[in-house]
Order: C-alpha cells, then sequence, then structure tokens
C-alpha cells in the first residue's frame, strides 16, 4: 500500500495577515495606529507596522513566498524597529527561525480555513536601533517640528534673538 503524504494546508499572505490583526485587535486603542506595507528608509516596506509609542513590525512570510528576501529585510528592520516579529507559515519556520536575530520573535500559522497563529518564540526590545535610521522615517515637516522641541536647537532657529547664524557657518578648510 502506497504511504500517504501529508498534505499541508497553502497559507497565503492575506490569510496570515488576517489572523495577526485579529491577534492585535484586543491590544489596541485609540492612540495606536497600524500602518500595512509601511517604508522603511525606501529599502523595504514592514508588511505589517504598530505605532503607539514604540515602531513594532511583523514580516509576514506565507508557505509558498520566499525567504530570499529575509536577511535584507532583517537588516533592515533591526535599524528602525524596537519589537519585530516573523509570522510564518509551518513550512518555513526552522529556516526562518535560524536567519533571525535572538531579539526577534515568531509565529507560526496553522490551520486551514481557520488560520491561527501560535507564539513560537516571544519577541525582545531591540537595544540596537539606529537613530540616525529612525529619523529617516520621519517627513521634513515632523522633523523640523521635533528639533525645534529642543531647546539647544530653538536657540539657534532662524529669527531667534540669540543672533547665532543659522545655520552655522563653519571656516573654509582650502
Amino acid at each position: 500500500m502506497p504511504m500517504r503524504r501529508k498534505v499541508e494546508a497553502v497559507l497565503r499572505d492575506a490569510e496570515l495577515r488576517r489572523a495577526l490583526l485579529g491577534d492585535l485587535a484586543p491590544h489596541l486603542d485609540a492612540d495606536t495606529l497600524v500602518v500595512d506595507e509601511l517604508d522603511l528608509c525606501g529599502l523595504t516596506r514592514v508588511d505589517v507596522a504598530v505605532v503607539n509609542g514604540h515602531l513594532s513590525g511583523f514580516e509576514i512570510k506565507g508557505s509558498t513566498d520566499s525567504l530570499r528576501r529575509l536577511p535584507g529585510q532583517v537588516a533592515v528592520y533591526s535599524q528602525v524597529l524596537d519589537v519585530a516579529e516573523l509570522v510564518v507559515a509551518e513550512n518555513h519556520y526552522t529556516r526562518g527561525l535560524a536567519l533571525l536575530p535572538d531579539w526577534w520573535g515568531v509565529r507560526v500559522a496553522a490551520g486551514g480555513e481557520q488560520v491561527h497563529l501560535d507564539s513560537a518564540r516571544p519577541p525582545q526590545p531591540n537595544d540596537a536601533v539606529d537613530p540616525r535610521a529612525l529619523v529617516q522615517l520621519l517627513w521634513r515637516d515632523e522633523t523640523l517640528a521635533e528639533l525645534a522641541a529642543w531647546p539647544a536647537a530653538s536657540a539657534r532657529s532662524p529669527g531667534s534673538s540669540s543672533g547665532t547664524a543659522w545655520p552655522p557657518r563653519f571656516p573654509s578648510t582650502s
């Protein structure tokens, strides 16, 4: 008698995204912004970003997706995200886990018609956020508003009564 191979359900990005948003919903409040496909530094996009005083990101890999781009995504996400998680179909779990830093969390998707996510590894805080990369996420007006809120910056801002020129002039080196 021939052996039957276990047939796993094909889990696509949309199904995993729906399950993730369902898991996140009870933990969101009015001050939380959820963004699909948030551009990170013009280099990649995070599938789902949650902004609420911290920047959390979720990378989704369905069963037919490739993990080829994951190392590059991890490198960019690690520069700006406070918390990151990989949401992955079971067939990508072992290889995906091997490509992640220890602070990344992992949720594994299972099921057919009703997809559920199991936390295989809870996320930890990212202690290596790069402030230069993080500021690149801001629009120009947002950056200027944040700088104006700093006392040292406002003392040198245009129109300041301090008499300090803005932008500062540096002596020529030639």
